[in-house]
């Protein structure tokens, strides 16, 4: 990964004279990247692809889909550098695979306004969204994402094609194996491992080692298991009438003891 400042430096340098980049992915990933590319390289001009063909010819944003794979490919001598923006982690490293096996060079958008440290290391490939913070000793490898306004604080390790959604943060030391999802708002305390391709849903405080492929979340968080459309935790919590009896008295004793007398006061 000490290769990465070099391609920052590198990316720098082209600010000032690349004119176009191809953005693959037209969703919402895309049209993010497209915002951070056109704020890191003011005046360039991006266009999308995207493998839905549905999509090809329509408009997003004012910006026309040209195509997909092949069509990106047939006219790559045009286009100065390619992101990938395909927000399923599986997805985005598979298609930045097979554009690279192309010959296709794929780049980095970084915002303008992220702060990453001197001695963090990035990989090619990477999205690094607005007031994202990368901290001192940190590493990110190739085509993972760090959305906005989310911490990697020292010496964490961001894994292959991971994905850090908005405003989570990473306490020091921690690291995301590759493919591993952490939701908006989500936190895990320092040095602990999330194994590849783990999950960790939106709001998650995580405070121990997460497995290879496991879904986490609550607070504190804990395994969860699929159901339908959503996700419930794999082992609720049973409450008995007797438990739910004490419960309903101490509140009905601390309701007595704390909250003032709603009676009107007598004079």
């Amino acid at each position: 990964m000490a290769r990465g400042r070099a391609e920052q430096s590198a990316d720098k340098r082209l600010g000032a004279m690349m004119a176009r980049f191809a953005v693959y992915g037209s969703g919402g990933l895309g049209q993010v990247v497209r915002d951070i590319l056109q704020s890191a390289h003011p005046g360039c001009r991006v266009s999308f692809f995207d493998s839905d063909s549905a999509r090809h010819g329509t408009r997003v944003g004012g910006v026309r889909i040209v195509g997909g794979f092949e069509a990106l490919v047939a006219v790559i001598e045009h286009f100065d550098g390619v992101v990938v923006a395909i927000g399923d982690n599986r997805q985005r490293l598979a298609m930045a695979r097979r554009l690279s096996a192309a010959g296709v060079r794929l780049v980095s958008a970084i915002h303008p306004s992220a702060s990453i440290a001197a001695t963090a290391a990035l990989e090619p490939h990477v999205v690094i969204g607005p007031r994202a913070t990368l901290c001192v000793g940190a590493r990110m490898a190739s085509h993972a994402i760090l959305s906005a306004g989310c911490v990697v604080d020292h010496d964490g390790v961001v894994g292959e094609a991971a994905h850090i959604h908005a405003a989570a943060r990473l306490a020091g030391g921690v690291e995301l194996g590759a493919g591993v999802t952490v939701g908006v708002g989500a936190c895990i305390i320092q040095y602990k491992r999330i194994g590849d391709e783990a999950v960790v849903q939106p709001g998650a405080v995580v405070i121990r080692d997460v497995g290879a492929g496991e879904v986490v979340g609550g607070v504190p968080a804990e395994g969860v298991v699929a159901h339908g459309s959503r996700f419930v935790p794999s082992a609720p919590p049973v409450v008995s009438r007797e438990s739910a009896a004490v419960s309903g008295d101490t509140m009905r004793a601390w309701n007595h003891e704390f909250i003032p007398s709603q009676e009107p006061t007598r004079r």
